[in-house]
């Protein structure tokens, strides 16, 4: 299917609906093609009282972090155009989850955060509690995310994941473990 497609969106929209599901977390960076699936998923989402929380995709196709200006221009971007919209309503801000927070250094990520952490929640997407722990101050949280866990090999995702919500929990953060069904 396609991604621009409204039908498409519309029925995902309902059957998460069916199953109980208040909201959607959306990936997206400002772009031409990104916006306008937004706009349209904002619209949707409106209409069927459904929530929008953002995914910031911090890196570029290839894996590799984009420049803290564009992060900055994008976030920015988001703050003008999308922030003030109701679907983004789930808490009294909305949510921008900053996915690759590991490629960039506590400073990089700081000098973003701090310009608009009065507007949006911005959550780190680390992958350990060092990491979370190094951003903990520049951020309101952290959202893991790991798709693929075996649990016969990863034998301490539980424990790593309960000792992740802990230290963001301890420092007032908002956090979002991560579901894989399948």
């Amino acid at each position: 299917y396609s991604s621009d497609d409204r039908s498409v969106m519309e029925q995902h929209v309902k059957w998460a609906q069916e199953a109980s599901i208040k909201g959607f977390i959306v990936s997206w960076k400002a772009t031409p093609a990104l916006n306008r699936r937004l706009e349209l998923l904002m619209d949707v989402a409106e209409k069927a009282n459904f929530s929008l929380s953002i995914i910031y995709q911090g890196l570029d196709f290839e894996r590799k972090p984009l420049s803290t200006s564009q992060i900055d221009h994008d976030f920015e971007y988001f703050v003008t155009n999308y922030a003030d919209n109701p679907v983004f309503g789930m808490y009294d801000k909305p949510v921008m989850i900053w996915s690759g927070t590991w490629e960039f250094s506590p400073a990089q990520i700081s000098r973003v955060t701090s310009g608009y952490r009065d507007q949006l929640y911005i959550l780190a997407s680390e992958r350990n509690v060092d990491g979370y722990l190094s951003l903990a101050n520049a951020v309101d949280g952290n959202a893991y995310y790991w798709s693929s866990v075996d649990p016969e090999v990863d034998t301490r995702y539980e424990e790593k994941l309960n000792d992740m919500g802990a230290l963001v929990h301890e420092h007032g953060g908002l956090w979002i473990a991560p579901a894989a069904p399948g």
